[in-house]
């Protein structure tokens, strides 16, 4: 999928109703809009009597728009479910409005003033890709797909149970009705689906029916003549995934128990994540205490990762920082968590690749850029070349995060300190966990999340991983030249003051897998920087820091997902390597009731939230929050898939 960025939404403003310049239709009905999306979508889905019993409810739509369809729905579920049930609302628009302008919209509905507050309050900035956004005290989640609708659905995965059809006119967006879509539409749909639209035109309805749809009339709403409304008896199947990457056999007919292996920031926020929705979770540690690893560092950095395309690898990131700063704002809010500072963050960078990344065109509310005159007189830097000012990012203190979390958690999650792992068995319907002191401690689901550690359970055969040693040095404030508000970024960091010093880092080092301090690579940081910032410190000796070896990837991806059968996997796709078709190959096979959270390396605070809740949703059924090509890029199986592909593997 190429990131293409998205234009925000051009108004022309009727008596208070907005209207699309680019479609020249309005965004509802001039008469009444609630009652259109009361009538149109609620009553002819058969809503609420239809999410009445169903512990999870999944509602799609195809335009955002104002947001009128998501909030009218919100106040349906909240006032007529338990507090147990959960709503996934997705929606997809290629032109989101301008924040103004969805505030100007929806002050239309003073009726909706307490679900429109919120919505406002976690609105995205306006980058292509997939937005998660938990509302309602987690009772239902709003996924936000901005780009084109064809495009995002193709790359969803999905089981939706109702379709608002909800695209300005066929005669003037015919996109948004084109069979293309209609067949993603028919292949997200869960059995007994139900769609409805305002929409009526004979086309319309013709391309619903050949994607499966059985379709009805209805009176329209005010002054149209008729709508149509439907369902789907059987839909499509087709797979939008190479088969050995198809997670749909990895579901977890569990009892909401889970026991998770590591307690740094991967295993501690998957804790948070499963215990916040009910689970029975333990958490197991061969370390004393959380935190004990790289995880135990000072202070991290929350930013987003830019390629001048906008990659696979990008693009997760980014999806991921955003989630995470959404999560770090709820934590300071809901639970004063005060070791969070969301004070942007400037990332320094030669003229050549701040040139392509201009070319990308980010949304001001998201990035600045700033000249080195720009640098130099607002902020008493002597910056050597200019850069990017990243306004949602900053940097948090990852060892009282995890702290923090722990005694959040602590009450309702069983914590096994100085309890190691050594063996993994499968016994009948649950895993035991084969301790080395001699306990035995029994899950129906287990999620490994020791980084390093990983290898004890799986060959690098099949989970490649690699460790690798990173320092940060921490040098009183007293010593820095200029002050700091903000971290800064250009290979290495530094960031402001926490606790009377500065941190900076951080090394990278595959070979010397030692947590001994080193003088040498604090005096080679800080050189490197010293190039772009000039003179930093008036002591540069080194006193103080932390040493600690993190878990990555070759590809640089972590290790997210069900854990393959790997016989299975050896034996079903050993012909990879003669180029047969796909549809030659079965769907992937996984050991029940086990999952990977491992390999975030360098930026495991940016992903380990995300990861932990794509899990969830994974175990459970729930859409994925992420582009099919990145699910595939985070795959547990791919490291197996390429030495399948190249031969160096073969079944027994």
């Amino acid at each position: 999928m190429k990131y293409k960025q998205a234009n925000e939404a051009e108004l022309n403003w009727d008596d208070g109703q907005p209207q699309s310049v680019l479609y020249g239709d309005p965004y509802s009905s001039i008469a009444n809009g609630l009652a259109e999306t009361e009538y149109v979508f609620i009553k002819h889905n058969g809503l609420p009597e239809r999410w009445e019993n169903k512990s999870n409810f999944v509602i799609a739509e195809t335009g955002f728009g104002m947001g009128r369809n998501f909030l009218v729905t919100c106040q349906q579920w909240l006032a007529t479910t338990h507090i147990s049930q959960k709503l996934t609302f997705i929606s997809v628009e290629m032109h989101p409005l301008a924040i103004a302008d969805l505030q100007q919209a929806l002050a239309k509905w003073p009726e909706l003033k307490e679900y429109s507050q919120e919505l406002l309050e976690i609105y995205p900035t306006n980058i292509p890709g997939f937005h998660r956004m938990e509302m309602f005290d987690g009772r239902v989640c709003l996924l936000l797909l901005i780009g084109d609708a064809t495009e995002m659905y193709q790359q969803l995965i999905a089981k939706v149970d109702a379709w608002f059809l909800d695209g300005f006119s066929p005669v003037k967006n015919n996109a948004m009705w084109s069979p293309l879509l209609f067949s993603q539409i028919s292949r997200l749909s869960e059995q007994g689906s139900t769609f409805s639209t305002y929409a009526a035109a004979g086309d319309v309805r013709r391309s619903l029916q050949a994607a499966g749809f059985d379709v009805k009339r209805s009176p329209g709403f005010g002054k149209k003549r008729e709508m149509i409304y439907g369902v789907i008896p059987k839909p499509s199947i087709s797979r939008t995934s190479k088969p050995w990457f198809n997670i749909s056999k990895a579901l977890s007919d569990n009892k909401k128990e889970i026991c998770i292996i590591g307690a740094g920031i991967a295993g501690l926020t998957t804790a948070y994540v499963f215990s916040k929705r009910g689970w029975k979770v333990t958490v197991v540690d061969k370390q004393p205490d959380v935190a004990g690893g790289a995880s135990g560092n000072p202070v991290g950095l929350i930013m987003p990762r830019f390629t001048a395309d906008m990659n696979r690898g990008a693009r997760f990131y980014t999806e991921s920082f955003l989630n995470t700063v959404r999560w770090l704002n709820l934590l300071q809010k809901q639970n004063d968590f005060k070791h969070w500072y969301q004070s942007g963050v400037l990332h320094l960078m030669p003229e050549d690749k701040l040139s392509k990344l201009r070319k990308l065109n980010f949304p001001e509310t998201f990035v600045t850029e700033l000249s080195i005159e720009k640098i130099q007189a607002s902020y008493k830097i002597k910056a050597s070349t200019g850069g990017l000012l990243i306004h949602q990012a900053g940097y948090v203190e990852p060892f009282k995060l995890c702290h923090f979390l722990y005694e959040l958690l602590k009450d309702n999650v069983v914590f096994r300190f100085s309890t190691e792992v050594s063996e993994l068995v499968k016994d009948d319907q649950v895993w035991q966990l084969k301790c080395d002191d001699g306990v035995i401690i029994n899950s129906e689901n287990v999620v490994v999340a020791n980084a390093n550690d990983v290898s004890r359970f799986f060959s690098e055969d099949l989970v490649t991983i690699i460790p690798v040693r990173g320092q940060v040095s921490q040098v009183p404030k007293a010593q820095l030249k200029f002050n700091l508000d903000f971290p800064i970024v250009c290979e290495n960091y530094i960031t402001p003051e926490v606790d009377g010093e500065v941190a900076l880092g951080a090394s990278y080092d595959r070979k010397k897998l030692t947590t001994e301090l080193s003088e040498r690579e604090h005096l080679e940081i800080v050189a490197q920087m010293k190039t772009v910032l000039g003179d930093l410190f008036n002591d540069e000796k080194f006193t103080k820091g932390r040493a600690s070896i993190r878990c990555t990837t070759h590809d640089r991806f972590p290790v997210i997902g069900p854990v393959p059968g790997w016989e299975y996997y050896r034996k079903s796709y050993a012909e990879l390597k003669h180029g047969k078709p796909i549809e030659n190959f079965p769907d992937g096979e996984y050991q029940p009731g086990l999952f990977l959270n491992t390999g975030h390396g360098s930026r495991g605070l940016v992903s380990s939230y995300n990861a932990a809740e794509l899990l969830f949703s994974m175990i459970s059924g729930l859409p994925l929050h992420f582009e099919n090509e990145i699910i595939e890029s985070i795959h547990p199986a791919r490291f197996i898939i390429k030495k399948l592909k190249r031969g160096s593997l073969v079944s027994d």
